[in-house]
Protein backbone atom coordinates (compact mmCIF):
# COMPACT_ATOMS: atom_id res chain seq x y z
CA UNK A 1 0.00 0.00 0.00
CA UNK A 2 1.28 3.71 -0.99
CA UNK A 3 2.76 5.42 1.83
CA UNK A 4 0.59 8.38 3.25
CA UNK A 5 0.60 11.95 1.37
CA UNK A 6 1.79 14.95 2.77
CA UNK A 7 -1.05 16.96 3.06
CA UNK A 8 -1.99 20.47 2.72
CA UNK A 9 -3.28 22.23 5.82
CA UNK A 10 -6.68 22.54 3.71
CA UNK A 11 -6.57 18.84 2.93
CA UNK A 12 -5.75 17.85 6.73
CA UNK A 13 -8.38 19.54 8.03
CA UNK A 14 -11.14 18.29 5.35
CA UNK A 15 -9.98 14.80 5.86
CA UNK A 16 -10.64 15.77 10.07
CA UNK A 17 -13.77 17.05 8.95
CA UNK A 18 -14.24 13.65 7.21
CA UNK A 19 -13.13 11.58 9.95
CA UNK A 20 -15.69 13.09 12.57
CA UNK A 21 -19.09 13.73 10.91
CA UNK A 22 -19.74 10.01 12.48
CA UNK A 23 -18.88 7.31 14.63
CA UNK A 24 -19.49 4.88 11.68
CA UNK A 25 -16.64 7.01 9.66
CA UNK A 26 -14.46 6.80 12.65
CA UNK A 27 -15.02 3.24 12.87
CA UNK A 28 -13.99 2.50 9.71
CA UNK A 29 -11.11 4.59 9.52
CA UNK A 30 -9.55 3.02 12.73
CA UNK A 31 -9.63 -0.35 11.06
CA UNK A 32 -8.26 0.94 7.61
CA UNK A 33 -5.34 2.45 9.76
CA UNK A 34 -4.96 -1.07 11.70
CA UNK A 35 -4.54 -2.47 8.24
CA UNK A 36 -2.11 0.17 7.41
CA UNK A 37 1.73 -0.33 8.47
CA UNK A 38 1.94 3.53 7.55
CA UNK A 39 -0.67 5.07 9.83
CA UNK A 40 0.63 5.46 13.75
CA UNK A 41 -3.07 4.15 15.07
CA UNK A 42 -1.64 0.73 16.25
CA UNK A 43 -3.79 -0.25 18.78
CA UNK A 44 -3.06 -2.91 21.10
CA UNK A 45 -1.28 -3.58 24.70
CA UNK A 46 2.15 -4.62 25.13
CA UNK A 47 2.57 -8.09 24.28
CA UNK A 48 5.79 -9.31 26.14
CA UNK A 49 8.68 -7.86 28.72
CA UNK A 50 10.97 -7.80 26.31
CA UNK A 51 13.98 -5.66 27.75
CA UNK A 52 16.37 -5.89 24.49
CA UNK A 53 15.61 -5.11 21.28
CA UNK A 54 12.09 -4.18 22.00
CA UNK A 55 9.38 -2.39 19.47
CA UNK A 56 7.15 -0.13 20.14
CA UNK A 57 4.48 -2.30 20.23
CA UNK A 58 5.49 -4.11 22.93
CA UNK A 59 6.60 -1.25 24.68
CA UNK A 60 2.47 -0.40 24.20
CA UNK A 61 3.92 3.59 23.92
CA UNK A 62 0.73 3.91 20.66
CA UNK A 63 -1.60 1.55 22.30
CA UNK A 64 -3.86 4.95 23.83
CA UNK A 65 -3.22 6.95 20.17
CA UNK A 66 -6.41 8.90 19.53
CA UNK A 67 -8.07 8.09 22.75
CA UNK A 68 -11.09 10.73 23.62
CA UNK A 69 -8.65 11.30 27.06
CA UNK A 70 -5.92 12.53 25.13
CA UNK A 71 -2.00 11.26 24.35
CA UNK A 72 0.69 12.91 26.22
CA UNK A 73 3.28 15.65 24.60
CA UNK A 74 6.20 12.54 24.40
CA UNK A 75 4.02 10.26 22.64
CA UNK A 76 2.77 12.85 20.37
CA UNK A 77 5.95 13.85 19.33
CA UNK A 78 7.49 10.17 19.15
CA UNK A 79 4.59 9.01 17.30
CA UNK A 80 5.56 12.26 14.51
CA UNK A 81 8.91 11.49 14.13
CA UNK A 82 8.72 7.61 13.44
CA UNK A 83 6.30 8.05 11.19
CA UNK A 84 8.81 10.90 9.62
CA UNK A 85 11.46 7.91 9.86
CA UNK A 86 9.48 5.64 7.52
CA UNK A 87 7.96 7.32 5.17
CA UNK A 88 9.46 10.88 5.44
CA UNK A 89 6.47 12.58 5.75
CA UNK A 90 3.72 13.47 7.96
CA UNK A 91 0.35 12.42 6.79
CA UNK A 92 -2.88 14.22 7.18
CA UNK A 93 -4.71 11.45 8.65
CA UNK A 94 -1.97 11.00 11.98
CA UNK A 95 -2.69 14.90 12.64
CA UNK A 96 -5.75 13.91 12.84
CA UNK A 97 -5.69 11.14 14.60
CA UNK A 98 -3.57 12.40 17.39
CA UNK A 99 -5.58 15.56 17.90
CA UNK A 100 -9.07 14.73 18.02
CA UNK A 101 -9.52 17.12 21.10
CA UNK A 102 -9.31 19.77 18.52
CA UNK A 103 -12.43 20.66 16.91
CA UNK A 104 -11.92 20.18 12.58
CA UNK A 105 -12.08 23.02 10.79
CA UNK A 106 -11.75 25.14 12.88
CA UNK A 107 -8.70 27.84 13.39
CA UNK A 108 -7.06 26.16 15.93
CA UNK A 109 -6.84 22.96 13.63
CA UNK A 110 -5.84 24.67 11.07
CA UNK A 111 -2.93 26.33 12.89
CA UNK A 112 -2.09 22.54 14.40
CA UNK A 113 -1.70 21.05 11.15
CA UNK A 114 0.44 23.87 9.76
CA UNK A 115 2.87 23.73 12.85
CA UNK A 116 2.98 19.76 12.08
CA UNK A 117 3.52 20.52 8.69
CA UNK A 118 6.39 22.96 9.39
CA UNK A 119 7.69 20.54 11.80
CA UNK A 120 8.55 17.71 9.22
CA UNK A 121 10.30 20.93 6.70
CA UNK A 122 12.31 21.44 9.58
CA UNK A 123 13.46 17.80 10.13
CA UNK A 124 13.75 17.47 6.06
CA UNK A 125 15.90 20.47 5.73
CA UNK A 126 18.09 18.72 8.96
CA UNK A 127 18.70 15.98 7.23
CA UNK A 128 18.85 16.69 3.30
CA UNK A 129 20.31 19.93 4.03
CA UNK A 130 22.58 20.11 6.89
CA UNK A 131 23.73 16.61 6.54
CA UNK A 132 23.18 14.54 3.22
CA UNK A 133 24.52 18.11 1.09
CA UNK A 134 27.46 18.44 2.91
CA UNK A 135 28.35 14.80 3.19
CA UNK A 136 27.63 14.23 -0.52
CA UNK A 137 29.90 17.52 -0.96
CA UNK A 138 32.56 15.89 0.93
CA UNK A 139 32.43 12.83 -0.74
CA UNK A 140 32.62 14.10 -4.63
CA UNK A 141 35.81 16.57 -3.33
CA UNK A 142 37.66 13.09 -2.11
CA UNK A 143 37.62 11.51 -4.94
CA UNK A 144 38.31 14.84 -7.19
CA UNK A 145 41.79 14.67 -5.26
CA UNK A 146 42.29 10.80 -6.20
CA UNK A 147 41.83 11.93 -9.92
CA UNK A 148 37.91 10.68 -10.02
CA UNK A 149 34.93 12.98 -10.90
CA UNK A 150 31.66 11.40 -8.94
CA UNK A 151 29.70 13.74 -11.54
CA UNK A 152 31.53 12.23 -14.67
CA UNK A 153 31.52 8.49 -14.25
CA UNK A 154 28.66 6.62 -14.99
CA UNK A 155 25.87 5.81 -12.23
CA UNK A 156 26.91 2.18 -11.60
CA UNK A 157 30.82 3.84 -10.99
CA UNK A 158 29.09 6.39 -8.50
CA UNK A 159 27.25 3.37 -6.82
CA UNK A 160 30.22 2.29 -5.83
CA UNK A 161 32.28 4.93 -5.14
CA UNK A 162 29.37 5.43 -2.68
CA UNK A 163 29.07 1.97 -1.45
CA UNK A 164 32.85 2.09 -0.25
CA UNK A 165 32.48 5.18 1.64
CA UNK A 166 30.28 3.26 4.03
CA UNK A 167 31.62 2.61 7.52
CA UNK A 168 32.97 -0.81 8.14
CA UNK A 169 33.10 -0.68 12.05
CA UNK A 170 29.46 -1.46 13.62
CA UNK A 171 30.15 1.41 15.83
CA UNK A 172 30.70 3.83 13.03
CA UNK A 173 27.36 3.19 10.94
CA UNK A 174 25.85 3.44 14.09
CA UNK A 175 27.46 7.19 14.58
CA UNK A 176 26.38 8.10 10.94
CA UNK A 177 22.65 7.21 10.72
CA UNK A 178 22.12 9.06 13.96
CA UNK A 179 24.06 12.03 12.96
CA UNK A 180 21.49 11.92 9.86
CA UNK A 181 18.58 11.28 11.74
CA UNK A 182 19.06 12.79 14.74
CA UNK A 183 16.27 15.32 14.97
CA UNK A 184 14.29 11.74 15.26
CA UNK A 185 16.16 9.24 16.05
CA UNK A 186 16.46 9.60 19.71
CA UNK A 187 13.98 7.11 20.75
CA UNK A 188 15.34 4.19 18.66
CA UNK A 189 17.97 1.63 19.45
CA UNK A 190 20.05 1.59 17.06
CA UNK A 191 22.80 -0.32 18.90
CA UNK A 192 20.71 -3.30 18.80
CA UNK A 193 19.18 -2.75 15.26
CA UNK A 194 22.86 -2.62 13.42
CA UNK A 195 24.41 -5.14 16.58
CA UNK A 196 21.52 -7.53 17.42
CA UNK A 197 21.84 -8.67 21.28
CA UNK A 198 22.53 -12.07 21.71
CA UNK A 199 20.16 -14.28 23.09
CA UNK A 200 17.19 -12.67 20.99
CA UNK A 201 15.04 -15.09 18.67
CA UNK A 202 15.85 -15.32 14.85
CA UNK A 203 12.76 -14.10 14.44
CA UNK A 204 13.75 -10.95 16.14
CA UNK A 205 17.49 -10.86 14.34
CA UNK A 206 15.58 -10.97 11.08
CA UNK A 207 13.63 -7.62 12.15
CA UNK A 208 16.53 -6.45 13.50
CA UNK A 209 17.99 -6.73 9.75
CA UNK A 210 14.98 -5.32 7.88
CA UNK A 211 15.47 -1.85 10.01
CA UNK A 212 19.21 -2.16 9.22
CA UNK A 213 19.10 -3.06 5.73
CA UNK A 214 16.11 -0.10 5.42
CA UNK A 215 18.40 2.74 6.94
CA UNK A 216 21.47 1.83 5.26
CA UNK A 217 19.60 1.69 1.84
CA UNK A 218 18.02 5.12 2.61
CA UNK A 219 21.69 6.77 3.26
CA UNK A 220 22.88 5.44 0.30
CA UNK A 221 20.36 7.02 -2.29
CA UNK A 222 20.19 9.54 -0.49
CA UNK A 223 24.00 10.69 -0.85
CA UNK A 224 23.38 8.96 -4.30
CA UNK A 225 20.22 11.74 -5.41
CA UNK A 226 21.80 14.55 -3.37
CA UNK A 227 25.18 14.51 -5.97
CA UNK A 228 23.22 13.40 -8.58
CA UNK A 229 20.72 16.41 -8.80
CA UNK A 230 21.89 19.02 -5.96
CA UNK A 231 25.40 18.75 -5.85
CA UNK A 232 25.77 18.85 -9.78
CA UNK A 233 23.79 22.28 -10.00
CA UNK A 234 26.30 23.83 -7.79
CA UNK A 235 29.34 22.62 -9.69
CA UNK A 236 28.99 26.36 -12.48
CA UNK A 237 31.33 28.39 -11.10
CA UNK A 238 29.49 31.55 -12.15
CA UNK A 239 27.42 32.33 -9.26
CA UNK A 240 24.92 34.63 -11.00
CA UNK A 241 21.42 35.07 -10.28
CA UNK A 242 20.38 32.46 -12.97
CA UNK A 243 22.38 29.90 -11.48
CA UNK A 244 21.22 30.70 -7.62
CA UNK A 245 17.45 30.32 -9.42
CA UNK A 246 18.49 26.76 -10.63
CA UNK A 247 19.83 25.99 -7.87
CA UNK A 248 16.61 26.26 -5.78
CA UNK A 249 14.67 24.64 -8.48
CA UNK A 250 17.18 21.59 -8.55
CA UNK A 251 16.30 21.56 -4.41
CA UNK A 252 13.10 21.42 -4.87
CA UNK A 253 12.95 18.18 -7.45
CA UNK A 254 15.31 16.51 -4.78
CA UNK A 255 13.39 17.45 -1.66
CA UNK A 256 10.35 15.80 -4.18
CA UNK A 257 12.40 12.92 -4.68
CA UNK A 258 12.90 12.84 -0.50
CA UNK A 259 9.42 12.62 0.71
CA UNK A 260 8.88 9.97 -2.21
CA UNK A 261 11.60 7.63 -1.55
CA UNK A 262 10.04 5.15 0.25
CA UNK A 263 6.91 4.90 -2.11
CA UNK A 264 9.42 5.21 -5.30
CA UNK A 265 10.85 0.91 -4.87
CA UNK A 266 14.44 2.58 -4.54
CA UNK A 267 14.81 1.31 -1.11
CA UNK A 268 13.70 -1.38 0.86
CA UNK A 269 9.84 -1.24 2.54
CA UNK A 270 10.39 -0.84 6.41
CA UNK A 271 8.66 -2.99 8.65
CA UNK A 272 5.67 -1.48 9.98
CA UNK A 273 6.19 1.47 12.58
CA UNK A 274 4.59 -0.72 15.37
CA UNK A 275 7.87 -2.68 15.22
CA UNK A 276 10.32 -0.11 15.13
CA UNK A 277 13.03 -1.08 17.72
CA UNK A 278 13.38 1.48 20.37
CA UNK A 279 15.03 2.51 23.82
CA UNK A 280 13.18 1.36 26.63
CA UNK A 281 13.57 5.07 28.11
CA UNK A 282 12.92 6.33 24.41
CA UNK A 283 10.18 8.75 26.17
CA UNK A 284 12.15 10.63 28.43
CA UNK A 285 12.21 14.17 27.42
CA UNK A 286 14.79 15.28 30.02
CA UNK A 287 17.68 13.90 28.97
CA UNK A 288 20.37 15.61 28.05
CA UNK A 289 22.22 13.43 25.21
CA UNK A 290 20.23 11.21 22.60
CA UNK A 291 21.58 7.89 23.82
CA UNK A 292 22.73 5.18 21.34
CA UNK A 293 23.31 1.63 22.11
CA UNK A 294 27.21 0.25 21.95
CA UNK A 295 29.11 2.95 20.80
CA UNK A 296 31.32 5.09 23.34
CA UNK A 297 29.49 8.27 24.60
CA UNK A 298 31.87 10.58 23.19
CA UNK A 299 31.19 9.01 19.37
CA UNK A 300 27.31 10.31 20.01
CA UNK A 301 26.93 13.56 19.07
CA UNK A 302 25.31 16.77 21.21
CA UNK A 303 21.19 16.49 20.93
CA UNK A 304 19.85 19.32 18.93
CA UNK A 305 18.53 22.02 21.16
CA UNK A 306 16.85 23.45 18.16
CA UNK A 307 14.04 21.35 18.20
CA UNK A 308 10.17 22.92 17.91
CA UNK A 309 8.59 22.86 21.15
CA UNK A 310 5.76 20.34 22.17
CA UNK A 311 3.10 19.98 19.73
CA UNK A 312 -0.03 20.62 22.09
CA UNK A 313 2.15 23.34 24.88
CA UNK A 314 3.08 25.28 21.91
CA UNK A 315 -0.37 26.05 19.91
CA UNK A 316 -2.33 26.20 23.29
CA UNK A 317 -2.11 30.05 23.10
CA UNK A 318 -3.56 29.91 19.63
Amino acid sequence: MPGPTYASPEAASRGAEEGATSGHRRRKFEEYARDDPNTLFLGGKPQSDHTQATTIKEMGWFSDLGNEGGTSDAIIRVAFMSEYLCTHEISGRSIWLLHKDIQSGSNKAYLKTRQVNKMAQNWQCKICTDFLLPTARHLVARCKDQGIDLLAVSSSERKTYIQDSWPKDTKDMITLIYRMYQPIIGHVDLGSIFSPPEGISIERRRLCKKWRDFLKSVWFRGIEETIDIRVRAQTNPDGNQEQAEEQRKTSAIFFDCWRDMTTRGVVPKCPPISDLIVLPDGLSSNRKRRRVSNPSKDTVPQEDHSEPPSLITATQSG
